[in-house]
């Protein structure tokens, strides 16, 4: 990897830390809480935009690849997150 792709490769990888699994102390309110699948494939997602765009600048097809797996894997975290909200109101409206 050239020089001039390593700061921003590095700055990449310090996106993808606060992406995963980092809390960040807000406790949501209210009726309806977002699963955690859900906003960490939102995360994911925006994560892979960033890399493919950048892949698309610097002309790095890995990275622009890495970035498109990662919108694609953060699609799927964000359905799974969505299912188990949908199931989590369907059991709750059941108790009521």
């Amino acid at each position: 990897m050239s020089p001039e792709k390593r700061p921003l490769r590095h700055s990449l990888n310090s996106v993808c830390a606060l992406v995963n699994d980092k809390p960040t102390g807000h406790k949501p309110t209210g009726d309806h809480v977002m699963d955690k699948e859900s906003i960490k494939g939102a995360g994911q997602k925006i994560k892979g935009k960033i890399e493919e765009v950048a892949g698309k600048v610097l002309g790095d097809k890995e990275l622009e690849l890495h970035g498109k797996a990662d919108q694609l894997g953060g699609a799927v975290r964000s359905a799974v997150g969505e299912a188990k909200d949908t199931i989590k109101d369907a059991i709750k409206d059941a108790k009521v």
